[in-house]
Formats: structure tokens, sequence, C-alpha cells
């Protein structure tokens, strides 16, 4: 988080490298290719998906910022008009950061949009939704994240131009409110997801993710400046410190969605995520998300796991093989090796099934 040093980037499923070379590279090429797991497609800066509920930390963050509601905002989990998962109703932001109550962002997301400014409900849309795609904006969040990489995808964070298309300039706050939970219209890169966890674990910034640490040898290096700079999120510290403790209590307290991410002895600070998952209408298996960092205080490392068509939240897949890689790269080892096993060995993936045309 620090630095923004890519440690790892891993897509799956992969493929031999030695298939692309030699007298049969046309044929292999093209059978990878057609293939429909796309083994080509790199997801990692590639792939554009719900963030799901891992989303609502950015909401949060933002809503504290504008002042239109406090740390101690709550709301109860009526289930409606989004629906949730059985918790208590969340009290305080980083109640509601620990439970994922999709009510309760839903209430947060509503104050961001529907301030009071105008009295038409459409107006008043489009000024709150003006500001929440600025502070997306400033997370990295809707734009090409300047990694060192080629064919890079920005995502998308709709804004007042994506509803005039689709509702002839006739449309407000319920038309897009589903984007208060990580669905919707919003889709991120896992790439940004990963970043998204290295602005609150750094409280308030982030470095442009890079692979190349520097270029020239021991005795003469040389870095790109643009990899050095900080990019301010325009969040006060304050805040982050409430996300900070909302997504401790996800990994370390009864009631967090994330409990197995749990590595004894380490401080890991995670959000969970299920994002709905819909291809040409038709209702698949939903995947599995969670982005994370650890320790708690000067964090070491930041990252995101996502799982597609995983059939199960993201406390169920994501989080535990976050917890993994957390725990091998802090400490050198993992002190469980037939919970590793389990993971590795079980495929939680549905199968892609082939289009009918």
């Amino acid at each position: 988080p620090a630095t923004g040093e890519v440690l790892a980037m891993m897509s799956a499923p992969t493929y031999d490298p030695n298939l692309l070379v030699g007298r049969k590279f046309s044929e292999n090429y093209s059978r990878l290719h057609r293939d429909i797991n796309k083994p080509l497609f790199n997801r990692a800066v590639l792939g554009t998906y719900p963030p799901g509920s891992t989303f609502k930390v950015a909401q949060a963050l933002t809503a504290l910022q504008l002042g239109v509601i406090g740390p101690g905002f709550g709301a109860v989990c009526t289930k409606n008009p989004v629906g949730c998962h059985n918790h208590p109703s969340a009290m305080s932001v980083q109640e509601g950061i620990k439970m994922s109550c999709n009510p309760y962002f839903y209430q947060v997301y509503r104050r961001v949009i529907l301030q009071g400014k105008y009295h038409n409900e459409h107006e008043d849309s489009k000024y709150g939704l003006m500001l929440w795609h600025d502070y997306m904006l400033r997370f990295g969040f809707g734009q090409r994240l300047d990694i060192d990489l080629p064919s890079v995808m920005k995502g998308s964070i709709p804004d007042s131009s994506t509803y005039n298309y689709w509702y002839k300039n006739s449309w407000s706050f319920s038309n897009f409110y589903s984007n208060s939970i990580g669905q919707g219209e919003v889709l991120l890169v896992p790439l940004q997801m990963a970043n998204l966890a290295c602005c609150v674990a750094n409280r308030g910034y982030y470095i442009t993710p890079h692979i190349v640490r520097f270029l020239g040898n021991d005795s003469v290096k040389y870095r790109y400046p643009k990899y050095c700079e900080k990019h301010e999120v325009g969040i006060d510290k304050k805040y982050f410190d409430i996300a900070v403790a909302g997504m401790y209590d996800v990994v370390h307290t009864a009631g967090g969605t994330a409990r197995k991410a749990r590595v004894e002895g380490l401080d890991i600070c995670g959000k969970t995520g299920t994002a709905e998952n819909k291809a040409n209408g038709i209702k698949r298996s939903d995947h599995s998300a969670f982005i994370a960092f650890a320790p708690r205080d000067n964090p070491k490392i930041a990252l995101v796991v996502y799982v597609e068509n995983a059939a199960g939240g993201g406390g169920s897949w994501a989080a535990p093989i976050a917890g993994l890689i957390i725990e091998k790269y802090l400490t050198g080892k993992v002190s469980r090796p037939e919970f590793e096993s389990m993971y590795m060995n079980i495929n939680p993936c549905q199968p892609v099934l082939p289009p009918k045309k």
C-alpha cells in the first residue's frame, strides 16, 4: 500500500505458455481463443465486475465526508427495498460495514443522492449523482489506472449522461438505487478493488499500481515519477479510521462476515462482497469477492480476491483464500496446511454453459 508495487497478479483459468511457441502456435492460439472459459483473458486488469458489498466502504466514506451521515448513523434492517441476510440492525457506520447491511447502505446512498437541494426530485438526483460520481473517481474508479501493462479497462461509474441516454431525462433515485450495494451500473476491475483496499490502508491516498519497481541496477536506480506520486482521495483521515475499525470487525468479531479470513496473530482488515451475476438477463451463480489489507497499522499488503460463478458469498470463498495469501506473505508459511489444502483442491466455480446460439 505504501509504494503501489504489485506483489502478485493472477488470473485463472490459465494456459501453458509453451503452447504459443513453435510450429503449432497458430493452431494452439485458435484453440485457446475459442475456449469458452477464456484462458487468454487477463481478468485482473480486463475483467469488469459488480463489486458487490466491497463497494460499501467507498459509499460510507463518501457519505461521511459530505456530511449527510455521521459516524453514529443507524438504520433498521427492513430487507426493503433491497434484500439482506439475517442480522441485528446496524446502529453506526462501523457496524454497517461489519454486518454489510444492504438496507443500511441503501439509506446511506439515498442521503448522498437526495440532499434536498432542489424541489424537483430529478434535479435533486442529478445534483447528488454528480457529487457521488466525483468522489468515486477520486478512488480510481471509472478510469484506467495507469499501471505499466497494456490493455487495462476502466470499469463503469454512471453519471447523469448514463441515465439521460436510457430514460430520456426522466429519471430519479429510484432508477439506480442498486448502485448503493455495488450492483446496478457500477462495474470495477479487480485492480481497482485492490486499489480501494490501498486507499483505506493508507488512510486516504493511493500510489498508482505498477509492476516494475525501478530501472537500472543497484548503483544507478531510476523510478518513474508517476509511480511515486500520492493521489489523495480528499476524505478526512478520521473517517478512514472508522472504515478501518469496521473492516477489522468484519474479520475478528462475532457477526462479522469474513471470520474464515482470520489468522491467529494477524490484524487483518477486510470487506466481503457477494455480487449478483446476470448475463443476458439469465441469473447465474454469484461472484465471491473480498478486499483486505494487513496489518491494521502500517499495512504491508493489500489485495482483492474475486472468484467468478462461485455459488457462495465473499465470506465462503474469497475471504479464506485472501487470509491464506496474507498469512503466507507476512509470515512466510501457512499454519493450517489442511485448511490450505481444502481451498486448493476444491473448485467453487460453477461451469459456464455454452450459449444457445
